[in-house]
């Protein structure tokens, strides 16, 4: 039985590398073929997006600042990937993120079980 009905995770990133930067970024920490602005691997397809909301100002900010970051990722699961599986792997591609020195922040019906509930790394 699935936990969840909806996997999709909107993922907020703010860095300041250029976007085909980010992009490479993301397919080498999802392990993924790179096909334009979408990432594709066993778990799920990835598309990266700059965020039209971005605000210099506003992107730090506490509280809601994460939703004027500079990107925004789509992920969207594979078909026949198991919940937890995703969930894991999303939860891993998350840690790689802050690693690389991304601000990155989940927005999906499961944040909670991501680590720091999906929020900025400390």
């Amino acid at each position: 039985m699935s936990k969840y009905d909806n996997l999709y995770c909107k993922l907020f990133i703010d860095t300041d590398i250029d976007d085909l930067s980010l992009v490479n970024l993301v397919g080498q920490i999802s392990n993924g073929s790179i096909q334009n602005w979408v990432i594709v691997n066993k778990y799920s397809e990835i598309y990266v997006n700059k965020n039209d909301d971005f605000n210099e100002t506003l992107r730090g900010k506490n509280g809601d600042g994460f939703l004027h970051s500079r990107y925004f990722l789509d992920i969207e699961p594979s078909l026949n990937v198991e919940q937890n599986e995703y969930i894991a792997y999303v939860a891993r591609f998350l840690e790689g993120l802050w690693k690389e020195g991304c601000q990155a922040v989940a927005a999906c019906d499961f944040e909670e079980e991501l680590p720091n509930n999906g929020g900025y790394q400390g």
